[in-house]
């Protein structure tokens, strides 16, 4: 299983910080500010940092390093 790295979703650069139209910045919202936690820890998934998608096509998530 491959790793992915959690998008700076904190950076106007590639979320809008305020509130918009854009469909990516609604998915972006969905996938990292509502449900950005890890399954396992409880704790956000910060930038940065790796995780896995748990299902191919849910938001649900853990760190890596929970993973193990």
């Amino acid at each position: 299983m491959a790793y992915l790295i959690a998008p700076d979703y904190k950076s106007e650069a590639v979320l809008c910080q305020a509130p918009c139209k854009h469909l990516d910045c609604a998915a972006m919202r969905q996938d990292w500010l509502k449900q950005g936690k890890c399954e396992i820890c409880g704790k956000q998934i910060e930038p940065g940092q790796t995780f896995y998608y748990l299902e191919h096509g849910v938001y649900r998530k853990e760190h890596t390093a929970c993973a193990k």
